[in-house]
């Protein structure tokens, strides 16, 4: 039992470091590039900021749509599932109404 607890508390800390390590080398590489681009040529520069913001303007919007998917889906549901209740429900129903 003991062996069992060293080895997970081993585990865990591995898992740990390395995610760790990982946030770190992700935020230096930003850094890094925080550090170059004012260094560029004006030209450079103005082409490489409009990429940039473009490419931030794609990904929230991307993150915003695929947010909120689920929640059309869900109410998607939940309207034909009431649909299909009143069907259910009311003999005499017909679409016309």
């Amino acid at each position: 039992m003991n062996d069992l607890n060293s080895f997970m508390s081993c585990i865990y800390v591995t898992v740990w470091g390395f995610s760790v390590l990982a946030c770190f080398v992700m935020s230096a590489v930003s850094l890094i590039g925080v550090a170059i681009i004012p260094a560029m040529h004006k030209v450079i520069y103005k082409h490489l900021l409009q990429f940039l913001v473009a490419l931030a303007i794609g990904s929230m919007t991307g993150d915003a749509i695929l947010h909120l998917l689920p929640h059309v889906s869900q109410t998607a549901v939940a309207v034909t599932c009431l649909l299909v209740c009143r069907c259910q429900d009311d003999s005499n129903f017909s679409p016309s109404r």
